[in-house]
């Protein structure tokens, strides 16, 4: 992936290496991609605590993506299945073309669907068949993001049986 950087921003990672704050570049562009994860996460976090951070629905529910705003909806269990819901999941829902993306941000999980329902509800499947696949595997055999999905879904979701 390349990366085209202002004047000012390429100045400011070079006055880091300067200083010694930073080695290379790179390490410069991954900490301000940390920094941007994290500021995103307490967003959500912030919209979850709301009244069951209610959907910024402007046509009601099941509406179509034209009438939609973005909205988080929680995922607060995933009953029948045998899982219990630690935190709330957010799952952000945007309008997508004639249909939503629904993604949970924390986990980097996303699904589509024709309603916001729908998105949710594949959201809800692809968040516990992800669980389910990592669960599954050897951890010495994950690489460093599938090593850090699974860490973030324990956060959220535990087996219970």
């Amino acid at each position: 992936m390349e990366i085209s950087l202002t004047p000012d921003q390429e100045a400011f990672i070079r006055q880091g290496i300067e200083a010694g704050r930073f080695h290379a570049t790179e390490e410069a562009v991954r900490e301000a991609m940390s920094l941007w994860e994290e500021r995103e996460r307490r967003q959500l976090e912030t919209l979850a605590r709301g009244d069951r951070a209610e959907p910024l629905l402007t046509g009601g529910e099941g509406g179509s993506a034209q009438n939609v705003r973005t909205g988080v909806f929680p995922i607060t269990t995933l009953a029948p299945e045998p899982y219990q819901v630690r935190r709330d999941i957010p799952a952000v829902v945007e309008p997508a073309g004639d249909g939503f993306v629904a993604t949970f941000f924390d986990g980097n999980i996303s699904a589509a669907g024709d309603t916001e329902v729908e998105a949710v509800s594949n959201l809800r499947s692809l968040i516990l068949d992800t669980f389910e696949y990592l669960d599954s595997e050897p951890p010495d055999s994950l690489g460093p993001e599938p090593t850090r999905q699974f860490a973030v879904l324990r956060v959220f979701l535990k087996r219970t049986s």
